[in-house]
């Protein structure tokens, strides 16, 4: 009787330990693919909200964005800044996730005894995949994990309250069961996953980050993969102009891709769009057009806020327009955050010596150029107006030759074909085909002209 009773004893604590380590076994495997997640498929989400909030430990911030915005803006600010580090960020969003699984989790087991549908698991996979475009903000998530660990707070003030009977253990049953429903919402939201995946959105963002980071043999090769889809889109197209000519190929390499935009696919086209003013800065920039850069960068920062690289770039272009104090209010503001302190420090030595390193101003010293956003819809007339000041500006030139090629303003190019000369060793094989093919035009007009 006493070996029957010690069986049956034996044979619940496997049961309960089953149901515990299935427990935590499942919070350690969704950790770790949800970690993985964030640092592959959805790394975006990560650099794209940092790259658009910064907390600042200031209280003229802190007044205004509790006003503004409200505490959970705040809150998800905070931990946005931490997101500095991919690897980190992905961390507290694996965090946080499984944190709202395990919290709902040990609710329903403070409820009922037990989270026999899973609940935590699912509601967990739900945040998930709500996170996986930037569409949805992060206050959502940071939101729901401050809810469920207040409702966690409650149920634990009714069990003693009230003194709820101990929590269950699990039958064999109850395991199997947990492990079928956990293995279901697994597979749903696998394929779910991959069914709205926006790679589209994924590769845009991917891109324009790697441009600002100066990996153009990454941007060249995740622009020619989208073109090669037989897509066309505005943004990539300028992305893989400046991608060709920071590898030394623009002239020979953009005509086969920009054919079916034209000439605005070396350029974005200012339409104060939210979706692409915080774009269009980084030609001008390598132009030397630094005041229609900062006029962009400004405009970026107007909708998406004072962010870390609008205030570096404003810091950056005023340093190099000659502009000091107009500068050190964007420093100062970097010198209130985190992780941007070394970098406020070194652009106030920049400051101090008047030059910033990698950034050229052609017309720094040009009394008058003009002060309003020249011509910000068209690139040519840019181009011209840079040439005519700074003729020894490689890039205009290239820029200016492609884009009388695509608009197919031969006449034009004509004119500037001479001044190839002045750039090239060996002049690109696009420049001289177009030139021939312009002459080959005026040989047969002149003939038919006779004829008649």
């Amino acid at each position: 009787m006493y070996l029957c009773k010690g069986i049956a004893g034996n044979m619940q604590k496997a049961s309960f330990y089953k149901g515990l380590n299935l427990n935590w076994l499942t919070a350690a495997v969704l950790a770790v693919v949800y970690f993985c997640a964030y640092q592959s498929h959805l790394s975006h989400i990560i650099f794209y909200n940092e790259e658009h909030r910064l907390f600042r430990f200031s209280s003229e911030y802190l007044s205004h964005r509790l006003h503004w915005d409200g505490l959970i803006s705040v809150v998800t600010d905070f931990i946005v800044q931490f997101f500095y580090y991919p690897w980190l960020g992905s961390i507290i969003m694996a965090a946080m996730l499984v944190g709202i699984s395990v919290m709902i989790r040990k609710m329903m087991e403070k409820l009922i005894g037990r989270d026999y549908l899973q609940l935590g698991v699912l509601v967990s996979l739900i945040a998930f995949l709500y996170t996986t475009t930037t569409e949805h903000p992060l206050e959502h998530l940071v939101g729901a994990f401050l809810v469920v660990a207040f409702a966690l707070v409650i149920c634990c003030f009714i069990r003693v309250l009230f003194k709820a009977k101990p929590r269950k253990q699990a039958s064999v049953r109850v395991t199997i069961l947990a492990t079928i429903l956990i293995a279901v919402y697994a597979i749903s939201g696998y394929f779910y996953f991959w069914k709205k995946y926006n790679y589209n959105e994924r590769r845009l963002l991917l891109v324009s980050h790697l441009a600002k980071q100066g990996n153009w043999d990454k941007v060249r090769h995740y622009t020619e993969n989208f073109f090669l889809t037989g897509m066309a889109n505005n943004m990539m197209s300028y992305y893989y102009a400046l991608a060709l000519y920071n590898e030394g190929c623009l002239a020979n390499g953009i005509m086969p891709y920009a054919q079916a935009i034209g000439p605005k696919g070396l350029y974005l086209a200012w339409d104060g769009s939210r979706e692409y003013c915080e774009y269009g800065y980084l030609l001008y920039e390598q132009l030397g057009l630094i005041s229609i850069a900062e006029r962009w960068e400004f405009e970026s920062m107007v909708v998406w806020g004072e962010t870390a690289p609008h205030l570096i770039n404003l810091a950056r272009y005023n340093i190099a327009d000659n502009r000091p104090q107009v500068a050190q209010r964007f420093i100062n503001i970097l010198k209130q955050s985190l992780f941007y302190r070394s970098e406020a420090s070194r652009l106030e030595s920049c400051l101090k010596n008047g030059e910033i390193e990698g950034l050229q101003n052609p017309m720094k010293d040009i009394e008058d150029k003009p002060a309003e956003f020249m011509q910000p819809t068209e690139l040519t007339p840019n181009l011209e107006y840079l040439l005519g000041k700074a003729p020894k500006n490689k890039m205009a030139y290239e820029y200016l030759m492609c884009s009388f090629i695509l608009e197919n303003r031969l006449d034009d190019f004509a004119k500037w074909y001479p001044r190839a000369k002045d750039f090239y060793e060996e002049i690109p094989q696009t420049f001289t085909e177009a030139l021939n093919y312009h002459s080959q035009n005026e040989n047969n007009e002149g003939k038919e002209a006779q004829n008649e």
